[in-house]
């Protein structure tokens, strides 16, 4: 397992809290959200210094891909081995900062 990979697992359980809190992208950018105990058993894994200190090499890439992604305030498009694909974005994505929707494009 990737370190990468390992990041992302430990994320899925704190993600699943946030969810359940059904918060809009950019309306509700600064609603305080009270820490219960099943966030706190969400972030078990963080608090421990020890798992922040791991780490794993990636290795030597065996080949490379490239994709191009953008983003914009109306909708998103990629690129991949010459093949493209692009949408608009929802009510609830439209109304994210540019930062989020490009980040959503990947």
């Amino acid at each position: 397992m990737t370190a990468a990979s390992n990041i992302v697992m430990h994320m899925r359980p704190l993600q699943r809290w946030v969810n359940t809190h059904k918060l809009h992208p950019s309306r509700d950018r600064h609603h305080p959200l009270r820490v219960t105990s099943t966030c706190w058993q969400a972030l078990s894994w963080w608090r421990n210094w020890n798992n922040l200190r791991l780490s794993s090499p990636l290795g030597r890439p065996h080949r490379r891909e490239v994709i191009t992604t953008d983003a914009c305030g109306t909708g998103w498009g990629s690129v991949w081995n010459g093949m493209g694909v692009q949408g608009v974005w929802s009510s609830l994505w439209s109304a994210a900062y540019i930062n989020v929707q490009e980040l959503q494009a990947v």
